[in-house]
């Protein structure tokens, strides 16, 4: 056997999990947004055909179409190079675009655009809608038949992608899971009576400790459970309430009593079994016991469903790089490899890549190029119609409609393979639809297995936008900090609001704006004053945190008060450590995120060398307040030595173990 995953799950097939890539898909392609200005170049621009200006104007009725008018033809398969490498492709004209399905510009086609995008942004009146669906609907009756797309059909393609996606309707809908309900358990009875057979989320809810006395209590009552699986979601609660205690040794006593009966009844596919696991095994690492906690994150790494795979694979990594140490070995880091094949551009991988001496860029880049499917097939679905829709705007430059039609598209379309993610990806990048861009690369690259990582693709995944705000903000601050801190917060979307009232780029609070911007609720809407304010915002968490990048990231999000704590409660010295003990999953993700995007960020830019990326990195290296993990890691990257480099032998101090610390037996 061997000492990472057993041979059964090894064997099993796993897509690429980049789960600190994810961004929450639903929130990605619901998040409002409006038209940003569009800033890009078409090479085909000069022969846009437009209409004059004593054009006739075509009257209402022939607007509407016929009952007989055909409308639909498949596509030509002689049509413009449907797939190509992504960096082949460069936008077709409209008079391309047209002239593919038959039409040339003309004002009427203009008029055509306008009744679609009307449809889109559900500017007609309900009475109006129902009659131009019933419009539509005559011509799309029959859409399994060859027909051919006319002026009226260009004003349906929005209402026929609607049409065609027989799936929508059967979309599963999040698992909004909620507790049931109850008052708090207190004795041992009532837990008896009311938590057998509950999950862990409603468990959790129950049980409640107020004190580490309370938790103790608690804690012996469980443990009389024995190894009642009816009970198992109790369990895992029970441990993830003993984290508010730590590092109060009754707190730790308290997992070690309940843990056992977790280990024997937790299944991978039960809510909490990798959180209970990984937990545990981190708590037991910090507490100087490897030994067990390997056997800890080894189960947390086999999860159905894992989220913070990555993480249970570090720790593995560290634990056999410290025993291969202490016997005087070397060689292979079997569980640094998978971390590193499986999720190549997350922080954790970066840090053992290099400490291996293997170069992150080209573990992570694929030797394949990144293929665009501007269709699928011969002929219309709902993909191929926005696909050619998208297209049709964007040779228009019609800005506004872009951004509609962008978030139109991303709730109604599913692309059918990789190709067509990766285009629409393009589609919404040049939309600025950043956000929904991100989210579509996720999926692909989770669709790709890592064979979709490429150069052109980091750079869609890594967009640069409003870099003139952040440089013109920024003075003792990293701007690559801030730039990654936007891309994560609201994915460079102005407009970006949030349940708690946080608004614009950097997702600030009008009463924590309210200090340097006095129409605070307004003004945040504005690109350049919310990165002003939200620079200063930072200023005065690294001023309290002594410029620790990470302390400072964890109060951005969870708020000083919570990072106070944790300071308290957590090993500030080991880095990597306090990062992943954060107890809200959601901050621990956000401050890996984000260091993780400043190095990619570092990585791209210093390839790229424009202006732009040039002054960004400049300014990087030389703020005051700057991360220094991720400068060294960029050190050891931009040296091209860091196999045998100093720097590379300081890595290991970001997740220095005790050194008392029990260790297995190296294989």
């Amino acid at each position: 056997m061997r000492g990472s995953v057993p041979k059964s799950v090894r064997s099993k097939a796993r897509n690429l999990g980049l789960c600190t890539l994810v961004l929450g898909a639903g929130a990605l392609l619901n998040q409002s947004a409006r038209a940003l200005p569009l800033a890009f170049d078409f090479p085909d621009a000069q022969s846009v055909s437009s209409a004059t200006a004593d054009s006739p104007k075509p009257s209402e009725e022939n607007l509407l179409p016929s009952n007989n008018a055909p409308i639909l033809a498949p596509l030509s398969s002689e049509s413009n190079s449907v797939t190509m490498p992504l960096n082949r492709y460069r936008n077709l004209s409209e008079a391309v675009l047209l002239r593919e399905v038959g039409l040339e510009p003309s004002a009427q086609v203009d008029v055509m655009v306008e009744k679609a995008m009307a449809w889109v942004t559900q500017s007609m009146s309900a009475a109006q809608r129902i009659e131009f669906a019933q419009s539509c609907e005559q011509h799309f009756s029959t859409v399994v038949k060859s027909m051919q797309l006319n002026l009226p059909a260009l004003a349906c393609v929005p209402w026929a992608m609607e049409r065609l996606n027989q799936v929508v309707a059967g979309r599963r809908k999040p698992d909004q899971t909620r507790p049931s309900g109850g008052g708090r358990v207190r004795t041992e009875s009532e837990l008896r009576q009311s938590l057998r057979g509950v999950g862990f989320l409603d468990a959790f809810w129950r049980i409640d400790p107020q004190t580490p006395q309370e938790l103790t209590a608690e804690a012996a009552h469980v443990q009389k459970l024995g190894s009642d699986c009816q009970y198992r979601g109790t369990f895992a609660a029970l441990i993830a309430r003993a984290e508010a205690f730590f590092p109060d040794p009754a707190a730790l006593a308290a997992v070690e009593r309940v843990y056992p009966a977790a280990f024997t009844c937790l299944e991978p596919d039960d809510d909490g079994f990798e959180r209970t696991h990984l937990r545990a095994g981190l708590f037991r690492l910090m507490n100087g016991d490897a030994v067990k906690a390997r056997q800890s994150l080894l189960l947390s790494a086999h999860a159905e469903n894992p989220e913070e795979e990555f993480r249970s694979l570090f720790w593995l990594g560290v634990i056999e790089e410290n025993a291969s140490l202490r016997s005087g070995g070397g060689g292979a880091n079997e569980h640094w490899d998978l971390l590193r094949k499986r999720y190549p551009l997350t922080l954790h991988s970066v840090i053992a890549g290099h400490r291996q001496g293997q170069d992150p860029l080209s573990n992570a880049v694929s030797s394949k190029e990144a293929i665009i499917s501007r269709r699928v097939g011969v002929a219309w679905s709902e993909y191929n119609l926005a696909a050619f829709f998208f297209e049709l705007l964007i040779a228009r430059k019609e800005a506004t409609h872009l951004s509609a039609f962008a978030r139109y598209t991303s709730r109604i379309v599913d692309a059918p393979n990789p190709e067509s993610l990766l285009f629409l990806s393009k589609c919404y990048d040049t939309a600025q639809a950043y956000k929904i861009a991100i989210g579509t690369l996720t999926r692909y690259f989770k669709e790709t297995q890592s064979q979709g990582v490429t150069l052109d693709t980091l750079n869609l995944f890594f967009p640069r936008a409003y870099t003139d705000q952040i440089l013109n903000s920024t003075g003792v601050v990293d701007p690559v900090i801030v730039l990654s801190l936007i891309r994560q917060e609201s994915a460079f979307d102005k407009f970006a609001g949030s349940g708690a009232d946080a608004r614009g780029l950097m997702q600030l609070l009008p009463s924590t704006a309210a200090k340097w911007l006095p129409n605070a609720k307004q003004e945040l809407f504005d690109p350049s004053a919310n990165v002003r304010v939200g620079v200063k915002y930072m200023e005065t968490l690294f001023k309290r945190y002594d410029g620790n990048v990470e302390h400072v990231l964890a109060a951005y999000n969870a708020g000083m008060r919570n990072l106070d704590k944790w300071r308290q409660r957590f090993p500030k010295t080991n880095t990597l450590m306090f990062m992943d003990l954060i107890p809200f999953k959601e901050t621990r993700t956000y401050v890996a995120i984000i260091l993780r995007n400043a190095y990619w960020y570092g990585r791209l830019m210093a390839m790229q060398r424009d202006l732009v990326a040039d002054t960004l990195v400049k300014k990087s290296t030389q703020a005051r307040w700057r991360s220094e993990t991720v400068q060294n890691l960029l050190s050891i990257a931009w040296e091209l030595d860091g196999s045998t480099g100093k720097s590379r032998m300081s890595l290991s101090q970001l997740y220095a173990l005790p050194a008392n610390l029990n260790l297995p037996q190296p294989n």
